[in-house]
């Protein structure tokens, strides 16, 4: 719980300064930097912590230093800005905590419910954002490996997870 109300004061307090804007354009091209830029702030500042933690986590590591922060800068660039906002976001990890994803499933039917959709959409964003995102980084060309991590953020870890997707998955558990 505490981690959360840290998470929305980030979130509520969020802002990209010129030292943020060094950091992404030094790791990412400019297709990938359309993608991250396409991100809300709130996502766009989560992700920079995400890569700066990371980074860290990965001090002394063998471990590829440029797909770990390419990763850690990507890995929410399904969800774009509008897609959720900050009440939106905190709507749908409330959702996650009290209903469940299993939940969310039996209500496909309600989705073409014109007063559900937008609240459907929401959950679905949050939900489907790391399939999303892969998806947006196979667009443009991303490698398979960075694909593959992108896609598997939030699924249970396993014995074959790469030291990259390892590290992504704790830094963002940390921001």
């Amino acid at each position: 719980m505490t981690n959360r109300l840290k998470q929305f004061f980030r979130a509520f307090t969020a802002k990209i300064v010129s030292d943020d804007l060094k950091f992404v354009k030094a790791w990412l091209n400019d297709n990938e930097c359309v993608l991250f830029f396409n991100m809300s702030i709130i996502d766009q500042k989560h992700c920079i912590n995400v890569a700066h933690t990371a980074e860290a986590l990965a001090t002394g590591l063998n471990v590829d230093m440029g797909l770990l922060i390419k990763v850690a800068l990507l890995h929410d660039c399904g969800r774009k800005n509008g897609d959720l906002g900050i009440t939106g976001k905190s709507f749908t990890v409330i959702f996650d905590k009290v209903f469940g994803y299993e939940f969310f499933l039996l209500l496909n039917f309600l989705s073409e419910l014109r007063w559900f959709s937008r609240i459907y959409r929401l959950i679905e964003v949050y939900y489907q954002h790391s399939e999303r995102s892969a998806s947006e980084l196979t667009k443009i060309n991303c490698s398979a490996e960075s694909v593959k991590i992108v896609l598997s953020h939030h699924k249970p870890a396993t014995g074959t997870d790469c030291i990259e997707l390892r590290l992504l998955k704790q830094a963002d558990s940390m921001n």
